[in-house]
């Protein structure tokens, strides 16, 4: 079925005209039920619960399949919107056959990528790039408390949960700490280590995983006798630069046990951002916020967690206490 050409439709438009995204969700609020595809990764269903969340304040019915492809058994005569989906002309071909409209945000292949500014419907990714940056940089005016602790979160995700090097994404780190969402400090870079007894830090640490450390509360405390820490009470940041350069370097042995090289000082120790307001007692920096979720959307599923904005609260409630039950086990 062929469709005329508009903001929505997935045909050529006769002349090329630049549509924002925030245009698009009112377009989008036309119509009473959208079919949204998310690439299965759990930073990319974290940064689709954003949009879902926008679409839903606008009273529109919101069905999700989380696939790594579309194919024209899964359109129906629908408004559909992609979120990190490998997308190609043969996409575009079968989403103009049977679909009514919609917007496509994705990794496109290169002869796509070619007319991505004929085709104001759509807004092509690369792998490097974060889907969570690019739905922050199209709804940033929208935005409230919680979009940005799931833009957070996901982008970390997308790190394989290390604070990121990106300039998109530190300007959007640096948009944290100047709305007072986030404080910034240099420090060590693994969950909580800035805000928890530093035994804790290291039993609970499993990304970076500590070879023989992790896990256990006993190898963690036999680490830092070791080292002179008897008081296990204390954070790292409370002792003498010359002792907290010796723990980080022999932590940094322990981690590339694992690897060789996998990881650099540099990824052990910088900038740190903590929540300036907390999401629950337990979770108090962003990287405890992005593991916890991604416990969420490995648990209880990922196409139910493209609503978790919704129930946010009680999710991390119930999935926080999991996270760190699964680690000492």
């Amino acid at each position: 079925m062929k469709h005329n050409a508009s903001l929505l439709g997935f045909t050529k438009p006769k002349r090329r005209k630049t549509i924002p995204i925030k245009d698009v969700l009112l377009e989008l609020s036309k119509f009473k039920e959208i079919k949204m595809f998310v690439y299965p990764t759990v930073p990319d269903i974290i940064a689709s619960s954003v949009i879902t969340s926008k679409l839903l304040s606008r009273d529109i019915r919101v069905a999700v399949k989380a696939k790594p492809l579309i194919t024209m058994d899964d359109i129906k005569n629908e408004v559909v919107l992609t979120l990190g989906l490998p997308l190609n002309e043969s996409t575009v071909r079968t989403l103009n056959k049977y679909a009514k409209g919609g917007y496509l945000i994705g990794l496109c292949d290169h002869k796509l990528k070619t007319r991505e500014k004929e085709l104001p419907f759509l807004k092509c990714i690369n792998h490097e790039t974060p889907l969570a940056i690019i739905v922050w940089q199209m709804l940033k005016e929208t935005y409230d408390y919680l979009d940005y602790m799931l833009t957070l979160s996901s982008i970390i995700a997308h790190n394989f949960f290390r604070y990121p090097k990106l300039m998109s994404e530190e300007i959007f780190l640096n948009e944290c700490v100047s709305k007072d969402i986030l404080d910034k400090i240099k420090g060590l870079r693994i969950a909580g280590a800035n805000h928890k007894p530093i035994v804790e830090v290291l039993t609970y640490s499993l990304i970076p995983f500590l070879f023989g450390i992790t896990g256990s509360y006993v190898e963690a405390e036999k680490f830092l006798c070791d080292h002179g820490i008897h008081d296990l009470r204390t954070k790292l940041i409370e002792h003498d630069p010359v002792k907290i350069k010796e723990i980080v370097k022999d932590l940094l042995n322990i981690i590339n046990k694992v690897k060789e090289n996998a990881w650099k000082i540099e990824d052990l120790i910088g900038d740190t951002y903590g929540l300036k307001k907390k999401v629950s007692e337990t979770i108090s920096d962003s990287l405890e916020l992005s593991l916890v979720l991604d416990i969420i959307v490995e648990t209880y599923g990922m196409e139910k967690s493209v609503f978790m904005k919704e129930h946010f609260s009680p999710l991390i409630k119930i999935y926080e206490p999991e996270y760190f039950a699964t680690i000492r086990k």
